[in-house]
């Protein structure tokens, strides 16, 4: 049985959503319907401000990603 899961080392949550965002050539804006206004998205995508549990969720869905990737 093949497991296309792959471990990912632990990072704090932007740069992780950088890194996510670069691997798919997303911009900021793409995570719009994520984080709801420019202003939320680019200060945790520099490290800022947190991301919220509800931010966190919609990442982990938008990215087919664990949630504990952000945490």
């Amino acid at each position: 049985m093949y497991d296309d899961r792959i471990e990912l080392p632990k990072s704090p949550p932007d740069s992780m959503i950088r890194y996510l965002m670069e691997q798919r050539d997303l911009k900021e804006a793409d995570l719009l319907p994520v984080f709801g206004a420019r202003s939320i998205a680019s200060d945790v995508i520099t490290g800022k401000r947190e991301p919220s549990k509800a931010h966190i969720r919609k990442l982990a869905e938008f990215f087919h990603v664990s949630p504990a990737v952000f945490l």
